[in-house]
């Protein structure tokens, strides 16, 4: 004799608020958010708002933050990632070649 299965009711409701995932600091509820909002692409030519010298997107990392790189006075290669908000695009006039 088998015994008759029921199937599970799935009921879909909202989060209570203070379940709901937190909107971060930079006004972001999720990584994909904050890469939707990322201004550069890979190959943008990009300087930090207090200056430095100029620096190639190589990606996006997670959360928005973007991989750039640069080689230094002495020919080294530089990786590093930064916030978008500290970044700006270079104009043709200030790339260094």
């Amino acid at each position: 004799m088998s015994i008759p299965h029921k199937k599970p009711t799935i009921r879909i409701r909202s989060l209570p608020k203070d379940l709901e995932p937190p909107v971060k600091s930079d006004g972001f509820a999720t990584c994909a958010d904050a890469a939707a909002a990322n201004p550069f692409k890979e190959g943008d030519v990009v300087q930090l708002k207090s200056g430095g010298t100029s620096m190639t997107v190589l990606s996006q990392g997670c959360c928005g933050d973007i991989e750039v790189a640069w080689f230094s006075r002495n020919d080294e290669l530089n990786l590093e990632c930064f916030s978008p908000a500290v970044l700006r695009p270079c104009r043709e006039d200030e790339f260094p070649f």
